[in-house]
């Protein structure tokens, strides 16, 4: 009776260890990370949160293919955003889209050519849409203001599946701030 017991219990827990096909993805991916983490600067955060154990979702859309072709590692959208007095998103609107060779820093894609072919793709308006959905579920760092206010929120595509998306932040609209910045 007690092996019975037994067996039922391992097939409702299910196998402990994974398969090897499993494991062995796994691996893949791990290697995949500690290659980036390396051609990472040291006092990066992207490094820094990847070293921690900072995951992406590990699913692979279409457009981070497009981004691949372009030599494109990172797109940031810009969403401006007028906010009721509770804080919550009313109307949204994309302010500008800025595209990026590397995961992090400012060295945006400026050349005329590629800015031209980037921006009369499908690509730029796959992620202003994609940006529009993602800015209404945000996270407020400091209190709401009491009335209706302007603020924006900056949501960032990477072109890899495996890597973490910083969480999506509110902020408050300063007209004196960096445009590349949003």
């Amino acid at each position: 009776m007690c092996k019975i017991v037994l067996i039922l219990s391992l097939m409702i827990v299910g196998p402990a260890l994974p398969s090897e096909a499993e494991q062995a993805a796994s691996n893949a991916m791990e290697e995949h990370i500690e290659k980036v983490v390396n051609e990472l600067p040291p006092d990066s955060l992207l490094r820094r949160q990847l070293i921690q154990g900072a995951r992406g979702t590990g699913v692979r859309y279409p457009w981070m293919d497009e981004l691949r072709e372009k030599n494109i590692k990172r797109a940031v959208v810009c969403v401006d955003i007028t906010f009721d007095k509770q804080g919550r998103p009313k109307q949204m609107s994309v302010s500008s889209t800025h595209y990026f060779p590397q995961y992090e820093g400012d060295g945006e894609v400026l050349e005329s050519e590629r800015s031209a072919a980037i921006r009369g793709s499908n690509l730029e308006k796959q992620l202003e849409d994609l940006a529009l959905k993602e800015a209404a579920h945000g996270l407020w760092l400091d209190v709401p203001r009491p009335k209706p206010f302007v603020g924006d929120a900056k949501i960032e595509f990477l072109d890899d599946e495996w890597l973490a998306v910083p969480p999506l932040f509110y902020g408050v609209s300063n007209p004196a701030s960096n445009p590349h910045t949003c």
